[in-house]
């Protein structure tokens, strides 16, 4: 990852084993993406230095959906230890994302990155690492709710 003096915020999609993780500079401009153990997140987090801003994906548990819920718990326990250690701002999936199919909001964030940007994502098929820049466009303002321009 790039040296946490250039990183000026961070998104991040939460995960009870792996979360993912975006790095921004000042320019708003992607400088990192990946997948992590969950622990190496919770890790960046702590040495992170003042001044970064970071956002959390907090997920919304939703009485109708109970069996989807199996490990809601975990993530939103995660999702807040992030928040706490960072002093982070929580946003719910539908504040940023919408209702809009994974495979089109996937276009559409990485439509948005320019080739330095894409260069910066180390897997980007993963559906966690998009969603983490997805979270830093929008609250960034690159991008509307939706991944839309």
């Amino acid at each position: 990852m790039e040296s946490f003096a250039a990183i000026k915020f961070l998104s991040i999609d939460p995960g009870v084993n792996r979360s993912a993780l975006a790095a921004w500079d000042k320019d708003r401009r992607l400088l990192y993406a990946d997948n992590l153990e969950t622990g190496a997140v919770g890790a960046i987090l702590d040495e992170l230095p003042a001044g970064v801003d970071v956002w959390v994906e907090v997920p919304i548990k939703y009485p109708t959906k109970r069996k989807k819920h199996y490990q809601i718990g975990r993530l939103l326990a995660v999702a807040n230890a992030f928040k706490a250690v960072a002093g982070g701002v929580g946003v719910s999936p539908s504040a940023w994302k919408a209702q809009i199919p994974k495979s089109v909001h996937k276009s559409r964030i990485l439509g948005t990155l320019d080739a330095g940007e894409f260069r910066a994502i180390v897997s980007p098929a993963d559906h966690n690492t998009i969603d983490a820049i997805g979270i830093g466009l929008w609250a960034l303002g690159r991008s509307g709710r939706g991944g839309g321009k």
